[in-house]
């Protein structure tokens, strides 16, 4: 028996079905969904029905979208980049209501369909260096899902497709939404390497990750990141 987890939107990582254009494209590593039960051994099965049960993966298991999840701060700067006249009058650290990133009360449907809209108007398609993992075990998988535990899990790696992508669509710059070059994850690392050196003009990597753990404020992010959406 085996853990096997595939990306929990591995229909959405090369979907380009609603795109005509993309002029960025966005690489992460890896949202782990659900374990294929079947292959799952019995002790698993009962170690998973105790995870299922935790109040952290009910929240993480809402999430709609890439970078969902509360502690990431990407679609907050995504939002300062959508929407300036709301915070030319407004500190980044309040919170729109109206905008990209969502907050315990708003309705996550409408926030997933504006980050939806947001990425088809700006032709921007996001998605992740891996698309299935095959850890030996739960551990970390669901608790912050660390790049380096997506490492050592075995990944069906998402390369190819992304080179395709590239290929097809030419995008002005892909960008790289974590640490590129780091020696704790040579194996992601050597992944975006095939990419940068097949297409080394358009790579934009490490940019400061939006990651909560990573801990940049939001006036840090905005400023490495926003100069890429003009």
């Amino acid at each position: 028996m085996a853990i096997i987890i595939n990306h929990r939107f591995i229909d959405r990582l090369t979907s380009t079905d609603n795109y005509n254009k993309i002029d960025v494209l966005i690489i992460g590593t890896f949202n782990p969904g659900l374990p294929d039960i079947s292959k799952l051994s019995q002790i698993e099965k009962v170690q998973y029905n105790e995870i299922e049960k935790s109040k952290k993966f009910k929240k993480f298991n809402q999430g709609k979208n890439f970078y969902d999840r509360p502690q990431n701060r990407f679609w907050k700067v995504m939002d300062f980049i959508n929407d300036k006249a709301f915070y030319s009058k407004n500190d980044i650290e309040i919170r729109n209501l109206n905008g990209l990133k969502f907050y315990v009360g708003m309705d996550r449907e409408k926030v997933f369909k504006k980050q939806h809209d947001f990425c088809l108007q700006n032709k921007i398609l996001i998605t992740d260096i891996a698309k299935t993992i095959n850890p030996s075990s739960f551990s970390h998988i669901y608790d912050n899902f660390p790049d380096t535990a997506i490492e050592k899990a075995l990944p069906i790696w998402n390369t190819d497709d992304i080179i395709r992508v590239i290929q097809k669509y030419n995008p002005k710059k892909v960008l790289i939404n974590f640490k590129a070059d780091s020696k704790s994850t040579p194996k992601i690392c050597s992944e975006i390497s095939k990419i940068t050196n097949r297409f080394p003009d358009k790579l934009i990597p490490s940019l400061k990750s939006t990651s909560g753990a990573a801990g940049y404020k939001y006036d840090e992010l905005i400023q490495n990141w926003q100069v890429h959406f003009v």
